[in-house]
């Protein structure tokens, strides 16, 4: 680029224009148009006669739109009977960590399918399994979560945000 005396200016970063008035080096003096002057180097310098701006043309312009897909929830009854058909011969020491490990898979399964939410269901019990369940979504770095207080679930059950 290539700037010379006379030729009017723009400068990078501000909304400044002027014309070079002096040019010694790599700097070059810019008169701006409410008279004063100041020296700026030559790379903060485009030359006006450089810019160019389009203007749209009327067959440029296409209708646009944006497309709102559904949101993809996936719900996990974390009860035991619904986790496993056999579940009487599970000793009842074990029957937490069956769920817990249930949990693990189904995030896993939820996130690979790019699920937008998982819904809990940790029933209304003693709270066992629903701290057990806010233990495995803090370890899994899934904080926004909201108990679900209405509908069906009432109480019984957490909405994770994936």
């Amino acid at each position: 680029m290539v700037l010379r005396l006379g030729q009017k200016v723009s400068i990078v970063d501000q909304a400044e224009r002027g014309i070079i008035i002096e040019i010694n080096g790599h700097r070059a003096l810019v008169m701006h148009e409410d008279g004063f002057d100041e020296w700026y180097p030559i790379y903060k310098l485009v030359g006006q006669n450089e810019i160019s701006i389009e203007e749209p043309s009327e067959d440029k312009h296409q209708d646009s739109y944006v497309e709102v897909r559904q949101e993809r929830v996936h719900e996990l009854d974390l009860h035991i009977d619904n986790l496993k058909i056999d579940w009487k011969s599970i000793p009842k020491n074990k029957i937490l960590s069956f769920q817990i490990s249930s949990l693990y898979d189904e995030i896993q399964y939820a996130r690979k399918n790019k699920y937008d939410a998982l819904i809990i269901i940790h029933g209304k019990g003693t709270g066992v399994l629903k701290q057990a369940v806010l233990n495995v979504l803090y370890q899994k770095g899934l904080h926004e979560y909201s108990t679900m207080t209405e509908g069906k679930y009432r109480d019984a059950a957490l909405r994770v945000r994936l």
